[in-house]
């Protein structure tokens, strides 16, 4: 065997382009060693294998101690005697075999089999590979490609507004916003969102500058090689350790180099907590940069793995059914549209010829780069011929299966989105409900999303506004000078309703509120009217309202006291009486006081006092037309009826 080897290879080796072919073959592999020298990748492949392999004995040395603990359950003297054979179970290699044996034997044991898959975790290599797939697909599988991008605009499609009640804090953190426009900017951070549906993890690098404002930098997932976690917690990150390749460029020549770079980074979480023990300056050899911590954010992954897995790994292969199953329908439809009608004739050759040469055209022949001299047969035409001669559609029917039948496949891509198929595009199933609002958990799902984002933005703002804090000249530090116990503040970051309400009822639940139920707009002590105002512009659209508000109810705004106000105003309830009574004693107004007695007049000079309140008050005097005033006389029942009566034939003879 070895003397053929040798006589093929000598008569192959003499062939010139056999020759050349290994010469290329013999360069592409130096050149591919000399690059993954230079790229570090030897180093890092061997430190997986070595944690896979670490991994391994571990989970080696654990069955066999299960085994031993079954042995010593069932026959307890062969323990005893194996324990004697082999003394403490600690060599793997020396029971490698019969490991295998009692796994392939213990078929009623499938639970042992579970938890061994369940303590696997995804090589870092397998992570990379699986990010570069979800990738990949996100760019040409529509499903998938569908699937980022609900997401992006669920979440940050009308954008999201952060600030902070004092004053000093928000100017700091709209600069922060400003001077990251590249990673907290609108675009910028709905690309972050489709990301982490095919990367699985985002690595937010804050660089602290000599001003002490925090400048954000992207670090690619693929370079992170290595995560260091707590020893109590293995969720929470302490260190991670990234290789890259640093591409510079000489504007002099336009030449490119790459540099091989190695380092170690502390996470954020570890930089913000004053407990942590220091940090050291280098392991294993590479340098800990202190100066920039990494925040990482990881979904899709069970807690305690070290990786993040992208959210859209689950839908890939029933994406990819999908897609095949629709090549085929429609390789299957181009196929048996290649013939319309079919033609049956007695004719004999000379028919067939004149049939090809009716229904035929010069296009077809040359492919459209030449004049139509053979014009089929316009529309409605008929075709007379003679009897033996027939012509008929071509039939399709019940030929292919219907692409309906692929419904199945699309809603188990549904199920691993998290997402209904209205949202791709099937149309049939929805309805001006599912138009206008949300399946609930599609609603929670997004509304998660939405705090996931806000839980991030808040760490970063956190970070930034310590390390203003702690800079010496900043604005922030001066402001904390002056005034070293401020009152404590909290950052706000509000995202839109994720469903798109009925402005017109909105309004109207925010003016109930406002006015506690009362239909005539006055204020009920609930909500300060800032607030109900920045409600209001909100609902509508407005995006500058804090300027606005400002403008309006100025700096020195107290909500507390516009509160008190309204409530010194006359209840909205008591103004609604006439619409219809209280519904409790608590609704109506407290009774008024009775009102204080009047001053006692004083009487000019030269006349009497007037009477005290409360004495008898003598009879006014009655004046006669012809006398000076006196007692009036008293008038006989007889004369009063007498007056009645001339006064009741008057009034007869009127009418």
């Amino acid at each position: 065997m070895k003397f053929l080897d040798r006589w093929v290879s000598q008569r192959i080796g003499k062939v010139p382009w056999v020759r050349d072919l290994l010469s290329k073959a013999g360069e592409a592999i130096r050149e591919a060693r000399r690059l993954s020298k230079d790229l570090g990748v030897d180093e890092a492949m061997k430190m997986e294998m070595e944690m896979q392999l670490s991994g391994f004995r571990k989970r080696a040395q654990e069955l066999i101690e299960l085994r031993a603990a079954e042995l010593a359950c069932v026959d307890p003297k062969a323990y005893e005697g194996f324990a004697e054979s082999h003394g403490p179970i600690q060599n793997a290699v020396q029971l490698k075999e019969r490991l295998w044996e009692l796994e392939l034997a213990l078929e009623d044991r499938g639970w042992v089999r579970e938890v061994t898959m369940a303590a696997l975790e995804f090589s870092r290599l397998g992570v990379q590979q699986l990010i570069k797939i979800c990738r990949i697909y996100a760019i040409k599988n529509p499903l998938i490609k569908r699937t980022a991008e609900i997401c992006m605009l669920y979440v940050f499609g009308r954008g999201f507004e952060v600030r902070s009640e004092d004053e000093t804090e928000n100017d700091c953190i709209q600069a922060h916003l400003a001077l990251n426009d590249g990673v907290l900017g609108a675009v910028a951070i709905a690309n972050l969102e489709t990301s982490i549906q095919t990367d699985g993890t985002l690595y937010f690098g804050c660089e602290t500058l000599p001003d002490g404002t925090v400048k954000l930098n992207m670090i690619e997932p693929l370079e992170v090689m290595d995560i260091i976690c707590k020893a109590e917690d293995k969720s929470v990150p302490r260190y991670f350790y990234r290789n890259w390749v640093q591409e510079d460029f000489d504007p002099a020549t336009g030449a490119k180099s790459a540099t091989p770079m190695k380092c170690w980074y502390q996470s954020l979480e570890e930089a913000m907590d004053p407990k942590a023990e220091k940090p050291p300056a280098s392991i294993a050899g590479a340098t800990v940069n202190l100066n920039m911590p990494i925040l990482r954010v990881k979904v899709g992954s069970p807690r305690f793995w070290r990786w993040g897995l992208p959210p859209i790994y689950a839908c890939i292969d029933w994406a990819r059914a999908y897609k095949d199953f629709l090549e085929d329908w429609a390789t299957v439809q181009r196929a048996l549209a290649r013939f319309a009608l079919m033609v049956e004739t007695k004719g004999g050759p000379g028919a067939i010829a004149a049939y090809n040469a009716l229904f035929n055209t010069t296009f077809a022949d040359a492919g459209g780069t030449q004049i139509e001299r053979n014009p089929p047969p316009v529309m409605g035409s008929a075709h007379i011929s003679g009897p033996g001669n027939q012509i008929q559609p071509f039939k399709t029917a019940n030929a292919q299966t219907s692409p309906e039948q692929a419904r199945r496949v699309l809603l188990m891509h549904c199920a691993g989105s998290g997402m209904p198929e209205t949202f791709f595009g099937d149309a049939s199933t929805g309805s001006l409900a599912t138009a206008v609002s949300l399946d609930r958990p599609t609603e929670l799902k997004f509304t998660e999303i939405q705090r996931r984002w806000t839980h991030t933005i808040k760490t970063l703002l956190e970070y930034a506004l310590m390390c203003a804090k702690q800079t010496p000249g900043s604005k922030m530090r001066e402001a904390r000078q002056a005034n070293p116990a401020p009152q404590p503040s909290e950052i706000y970051i509000k995202f839109p309703n994720v469903i798109e309400h009925d402005i017109l009822t909105m309004i109207q639940a925010i003016v109930d509120i406002g006015t506690g139920g009362g239909r005539n707009g006055i204020f009920a002590g609930i909500v300060d009217r800032k607030t109900i105002c920045e409600l209001l512009l909100a609902e509508i659209g407005y995006e500058k309202r804090g300027m606005l508000l400002d403008k309006i109810y100025g700096a020195k705004y107290d909500p507390a006291a516009d509160v008190t106000d309204q409530r010194s105003q006359v209840p909205a309830q008591s103004i609604m009486q006439p619409q219809g009574k209280a519904l409790t004693s608590l609704s109506l107004p407290p009774p008024l006081p009775p009102p204080p007695p009047p001053p006692v007049p004083v009487a000019p000079e030269g006349q009497q006092p007037p009477p005290k309140p409360g004495a008898p008050v003598p009879p006014k005097a009655t004046v006669r037309p012809n006398g000076p005033p006196g007692k009036a006389p008293a008038k006989t029942v007889a004369e009063a009826r007498r007056v009645f009566e001339e006064a009741m034939e008057r009034l007869a003879s009127r009418t």
